[in-house]
């Protein structure tokens, strides 16, 4: 009975956090991607691909721009050190041949979001001690626009 209880006070809040008016960064862009990526997880092959965040949460979602490969990871909000940055891109971190999608930059804001390392990108930081290449992709698109749930 206790459990029963513990468990509907968590969903109660759950719902309540959902419910209040959330302040966000509209992401919606593409690019494309010419090597095989790792993402919440997931490897995604080369290719374009379109990214945009899961209304009401800090998730992002990335998928192909015909639908097929789709995969999610969550995210956490970063502020840039100095302004706006100019372009959209997508900021990857290799390991030898292995990429990991690590942040979302979206022009004209000072908002972007920081992917949630994978268990396999986690493992990675543990065991070498190769520390990884920063490769950036331009992305396209709308610039961020700023909403507010009404």
């Amino acid at each position: 009975m206790t459990k029963r209880i513990h468990a509907f006070g968590w969903l109660c809040v759950s719902i309540a956090t959902a419910a209040l008016p959330l302040a966000g960064q509209t992401i919606n862009l593409s690019a494309k991607i010419p090597f095989e990526f790792v993402v919440g997880g997931q490897t995604m092959p080369a290719g374009e691909y379109t990214i945009s965040n899961v209304v009401g949460t800090k998730a992002l979602a990335i998928g192909t721009r015909e639908g097929g490969v789709q995969a999610y990871a969550g995210s956490a909000l970063l502020r840039a050190d100095e302004g706006y940055p100019d372009t959209s891109e997508l900021l990857f971190k290799r390991y030898g041949s292995q990429y990991f999608l690590s942040e979302v930059w979206s022009s004209n804001t000072s908002v972007g979001r920081e992917l949630l390392k994978s268990g396999a990108e986690r493992e990675l930081t543990k065991s070498s001690a190769v520390k990884p290449e920063r490769v950036i992709v331009l992305a396209q698109g709308p610039s961020a626009r700023k909403t507010v749930a009404r």
